[in-house]
């Protein structure tokens, strides 16, 4: 039976690696230096290479001595070519590294295998293992690297390998994310290759892979990614290499849009349907790069363009499909007073595209869900905390921020309005019935979003205060179905209008539509006004039509009492009726 210890020739490859090996690292030699591994590696390593992976102390000399000879070995070719012109030394180690792989696949096993039985040590013991482990994940990191840098060439003699290659590039992912310490840092994120648009086939079956290894969760993916930017963050010396390409990777998987082309959707999905989880963890990072008191963010210029990546992310789920979602989740976390802190500190040209994000994000966002309650108390709160009026920072922000307090300021009025019952206003049912995939003026709409007691409450407060001039204004409607207004009010509008006309025929607005409101029709005459009301919500993203908004279909109940005296007033009813 093999047995390394007796039989490995350690000492002669030591003075190999000493002395031959190192004279080319010294003399800067490029494709001598990776030949001269190879033949080191085919003299002293293979012969000796058992047949499956070995559980090795981790203080065997013999770890070192193949860690070594691997890390040279699957240098970079193309970084060595732009340096050397040797056109017949790199065809040569082109050709004879294939054949290799086998060899080079048990020792990657090996040196894995030996980091796991590192932790298992007493604390003694480990502080010492831990600096080899480290050494020693960096070269399995660099070989599984050139596997897949170099997949078409190994295959056909190491194509068996490449489910292994795959699963043990996910496993050492997610042993770096679950690393507290941080032993062997975070190298394992350059085999996803973010650094190439679109990204490769093998890149993607290791994301899958990783996404099997969590359960089939991407919640937990995504919580692996929150951890991997944690850990690395709170060192005084992070990894800034690797830090930078985690947010390319989740970049370049989920944006479609900024700077970034689109990649595939695999985490994209995920990052949008799930931004209850997501936002937070987003603005948690960007608080964490905002506290990091690393050396590489000294003048928090590396800082301010590395929090840049989690601001582009969030901005992305909130203008998505599941709008009222990501702004939900968003109003619970301190972005707005990130924005406060980085906008006015971000250098350069890139001021004025964080500003214009941000004012963009305010207008377009923040002002189509002013009518859900919830939401706007949120915005009011988090606006009020963040750029508190004798404390607004300097720049063009100080200028949208107002603006955007300016615009909301009819929705304060209405909140007042709400609570000081001003206005005699009863909601006769509390939740409208729905009904989806149903086809309104062209727009196919999805699930309802938002309409809780206390939205749907301020909402009907709003209705009746906006139709109030057009019911004063017109007569009783009859119940014939011809004589039937409408009044169309769009909540979903980042102008701040709300009353888009008055009364309209409801037939030809909605043709079809006005059996909705039919069986409501059966209220005697009298003091009793009857109004059908249509009024769209903000739902999801304004570029999508058929997702943006939802229709609430009302009927707007005006009774007068206390007719000639000089308690006259009027009870206005909301009853909700539908929505799309």
């Amino acid at each position: 039976m093999f047995d390394p210890l007796q039989a490995f020739p350690a000492k002669a490859a030591r003075y190999y690696l000493d002395h031959t090996l190192k004279g080319h690292i010294n003399n800067d030699t490029g494709p001598e230096l990776i030949q001269s591994a190879i033949t080191g590696w085919i003299k002293f390593v293979l012969p000796f290479t058992p047949s499956r992976y070995l559980e090795l102390s981790p203080f065997d000399e013999v770890l070192t001595i193949v860690a070594t000879f691997m890390a040279v070995m699957v240098l970079d070719l193309d970084q060595i070519t732009m340096k050397q012109q040797d056109v017949s030394s790199l065809t040569s180690i082109r050709s004879a590294m294939p054949p290799l792989w086998p060899s080079l696949w048990i020792w990657v096993q090996t040196l894995h295998k030996t980091k796991r039985i590192t932790r298992a040590l007493p604390n003694s013991l480990k502080a010492k293992a831990n600096a080899e482990s480290h050494v020693r994940h960096m070269s399995i990191c660099d070989c599984l690297l050139y596997f897949i840098q170099n997949e078409a060439e190994i295959l056909p003699i190491a194509g068996k390998f490449r489910e292994d290659v795959m699963t043990l590039a996910a496993t050492i992912w997610i042993e770096e994310a679950e690393d507290k310490e941080s032993i062997c840092g975070f190298r394992a994120v350059s085999l996803l290759r973010p650094e190439l648009l679109p990204a490769p086939r093998i890149s993607l079956d290791i994301l899958n892979h990783i996404i099997a290894a969590c359960g089939g969760k991407t919640e937990a993916v995504l919580k692996m990614l929150y951890s991997r930017i944690k850990n690395n963050i709170k060192h005084l010396k992070l990894d800034l290499s690797s830090l930078q390409d985690d947010f390319a990777f989740v970049l370049h998987h989920t944006k479609n849009s900024f700077t970034f082309p689109a990649g595939s959707n695999i985490l994209r999905r995920p990052f949008l349907a799930d931004a209850k989880v997501s936002i937070p963890l987003l603005a948690d990072m960007m608080s964490l790069l905002r506290q990091s008191k690393a050396e590489a963010f000294a003048d928090n210029t590396e800082r301010l363009e590395i929090m840049q990546s989690p601001l582009f992310l969030i901005l992305e789920i909130v203008c998505s499909p599941h709008e009222y979602q990501g702004m939900s989740a968003l109003l619970t976390t301190r972005f707005f007073h990130l924005m406060a802190w980085m906008t006015p500190h971000v250098p350069g040209s890139t001021t004025l595209v964080t500003h214009t994000i941000f004012a963009s994000f305010l207008q377009k966002v923040g002002l189509r869900f002013a009518a859900h309650r919830e939401l706007f108390v949120a915005m009011r709160r988090n606006i009020r905390e963040a750029f508190p009026k004798n404390k607004m920072p300097n720049g063009p922000i100080a200028d949208s921020v107002k603006e955007f307090r300016e615009q909301l300021s009819q929705w304060t009025e209405m909140n007042r309005d709400y609570h000081s019952g001003r206005l005699d206003v009863k909601v006769i049912c509390g939740n409208p019935h729905t009904l989806s995939s149903q086809e309104i003026h062209g727009a196919l709409f999805t699930e309802p979003v938002g309409l809780s007691g206390p939205n749907l409450r301020l909402l009907a407060h709003a209705i009746a205060r906006d139709a109030v001039s057009v019911v004063r204004s017109s007569s009783r409607p009859t119940a014939q179905q011809s004589d039937m207004p409408l009044i169309m009010l769009n909540y979903d509008d980042e102008t701040g209008m709300r009353v888009k006309g008055g009364i309209v025929e409801l037939q030809k607005a909605l043709p079809g539509y006005p059996a909705v409101w039919v069986p409501y029709y059966w209220m005697p005459p009298g003091t009793m006004s009857l109004v059908s009301v249509l009024a769209c919500l903000a739902r999801g993203t304004m570029e999508n039509p058929r997702e943006s908004s939802q229709a609430l279909a009302a009927l707007l109940m005006v009774t007068r009492v206390n007719l000639g005296s000089p308690l006259e007033r009027s009870i206005y009813c909301v009853k909700w009726i539908y929505c799309q």
